[in-house]
């Protein structure tokens, strides 16, 4: 879906098709990412699967579903005889991901009948000392699973090493004496108030800060289309609030949530609310999202449901009509920088 998805985004596409060799009854996509393709007119064929490609021509087997497999899902068998045609320009290969075994088999990691040897209560290898979970172990799988592999074998090893929580020294932490310390070191969050004696002290405790609204970013980390791109006004003058501000790319995202989920701030949805860059004309006029639409040197913005034009030459702006000045020096920044970064 994420590949159908960003197929279709790209300017000059005209028709994305999912072929699929089971019917959609049994196919493991997510509902809501199969039913955000539909709606962004996607075509979805079953029954039919793919076996060679050649001059733009897909040679598919027709299938028909037949008893069910270890899964639970109906087998798909093909039909004697039955193939079809079809044309494409470009085909892509989205069969999911695996183990890379090469890898593992490359550090000496032993197999049995294709399955890598482990202690499932200890997660250790083969090799004495070296430990595996998360994905390279399960294939893909979720962050709670990788953390709780990575927590199971820590604990392993603490085991065998003959520690236990109940032996970690207890420090006698002497708080007053060690204030003067820690004041100015960034990345300590005291739980109470403290009283400050002197310029000094103030000036230390404010440069702790994390500065939280300064820097989030946690979109861009988290997308995995990296469909959410950090622009960097640090050493410009500039009209913002903060020197780093966040620009969503329109045909990279395929709308899976991600950003909203890791979003700290109340109803943070990063993919509808940031300035975006636009592919193409559809989506300019009917997403909601403030952004830009290039179109060589000419541009199109929208800012709060207006519209606005100009030309952008040598990084310099004609506007046909620009927009209100309390808003034109933000806008100009983003698409001159953005202007910059595409070309």
């Amino acid at each position: 879906m994420d590949a159908a998805r960003a197929a279709k985004r790209v300017a000059g596409v005209e028709e994305v098709s999912i072929l699929y060799r089971r019917t959609k009854e049994y196919m493991p996509a997510d509902k809501e990412e199969f039913d955000n393709a539909m709606k962004d007119g996607i075509k979805f064929v079953e029954l039919i699967n793919p076996i060679d490609y050649m001059d733009s021509e897909l040679l598919c087997q027709k299938m028909q579903l037949g008893e069910k497999d270890q899964s639970g899902r109906r087998r798909p068998v093909p039909v004697e005889n039955a193939h079809e045609k079809m044309k494409f320009d470009s085909v892509i290969m989205a069969i999911g991901e695996e183990v890379d075994k090469k890898l593992l088999r490359d550090n000496d990691l032993d197999f049995v009948e294709g399955k890598l040897i482990f202690n499932p209560e200890t997660l250790e290898t083969s090799i004495k000392n070296i430990y595996i979970g998360g994905d390279a172990l399960r294939g893909p799988s979720t962050v709670v699973e990788s953390l709780a592999d990575g927590k199971k074998a820590a604990e392993s090893i603490l085991r065998k090493e003959g520690i236990s929580f109940t032996d970690i020294p207890d420090v006698k932490f002497e708080k007053q004496e060690r204030f003067h310390q820690l004041i100015t070191q960034q990345g300590y969050l005291k739980q109470e108030k403290e009283e400050l004696h002197s310029l000094e002290e103030v000036s230390g405790e404010s440069s702790r800060c994390l500065q939280c609204d300064f820097l989030c970013a946690k979109c861009v980390e988290v997308c995995p289309n990296r469909a959410n791109v950090l622009l960097n006004f640090i050493d410009e003058e500039h009209p913002f609030e903060n020197d780093f501000q966040i620009v969503h790319i329109d045909n990279f995202c395929n709308e899976c949530g991600n950003c909203a989920t890791f979003c700290p701030y109340a109803d943070g949805k990063p993919y509808k609310k940031k300035f975006t860059l636009y592919s193409n004309r559809t989506s300019f006029e009917e997403n909601s999202n403030d952004g830009v639409l290039f179109d060589g040197d000419r541009f199109y913005t929208k800012f709060v449901n207006d519209y606005y034009e100009g030309i952008i030459e040598h990084q310099e702006i004609q506007w046909k009509n620009p927009p209100k000045e309390d808003v034109l020096m933000k806008i100009e920044f983003l698409i001159k920088k953005i202007k910059e970064i595409t070309v």
